[in-house]
């Protein structure tokens, strides 16, 4: 009888006793070499410490805060000086510019009423931006209901700093007309293409000032 598999031909040539071994769980193995352990699904299982090399990270040795050449600058400075450091001349005369360019161009182009507000438009200076931003600072700290109640008559209201900085109807142009950017240079999509000029001079004023932490 001719046998195509190889473990077949050597069933064939075994005694009966060693086919009957091999029936029942295999022909022991002529091969002197020893037994190794197979891997199981229990031996995955065990826990064990992982081996890890852990990134060493050096401390921070740097100097951090307000900069010593800052420091003695402003040692004695008032609250005011400390802000102009922050939101200098340049920041100020950037929003001056942009929104006078912006209100130009909106009141130019506006087809406006006899009555409107843009016919007693006029430019803006960095006197009266000053006292603009110092005004809004100072309504986020004095809670109002409306924009109105900070220049009413009223006597429950009545409150006389407002009408002292600037009258309602140029405080309320103002908000309207403020700008920080060119609106025909900003990129489509970037919604902070409106501000981003004046939060990149922020940004330089800050690091020139102050160095941050870790």
């Amino acid at each position: 009888m001719v046998y195509s598999c190889v473990v077949c031909k050597r069933v064939d040539y075994l005694s009966p006793e060693n086919r009957l071994g091999f029936a029942r769980g295999g022909v022991e193995s002529d091969s002197d070499t020893p037994e190794t352990h197979t891997p199981t699904a229990d031996d995955s299982e065990r826990w064990g410490p992982i081996a890890r090399n852990h990134q060493i990270i050096p401390p921070f040795t740097g100097f951090s805060g307000i900069k010593p050449e800052v420091t003695a600058l402003l040692v004695d400075a008032s609250p005011g000086e400390v802000y102009e450091a922050i939101v200098d001349n340049l920041i100020i005369s950037h929003i001056v510019d942009q929104t006078n360019h912006y209100a130009s161009c909106l009141f130019l182009e506006a087809d406006a009423s006899a009555n409107s507000r843009s016919h007693d438009w006029e430019p803006i200076t960095k006197s009266e931006i000053k006292h603009f931003l110092g005004l809004v600072a100072w309504m986020g700290i004095v809670k109002m209901p409306a924009l109105a109640d900070y220049w009413s008559k009223d006597s429950l209201l009545n409150i006389n700093f407002p009408r002292s900085v600037m009258s309602r109807n140029r405080f309320e142009i103002l908000l309207r007309t403020i700008h920080f950017a060119d609106n025909n240079q900003a990129t489509p999509g970037d919604k902070l293409s409106k501000i981003k000029p004046l939060v990149d001079k922020l940004i330089k004023n800050y690091k020139d000032l102050y160095t941050p932490e870790e």
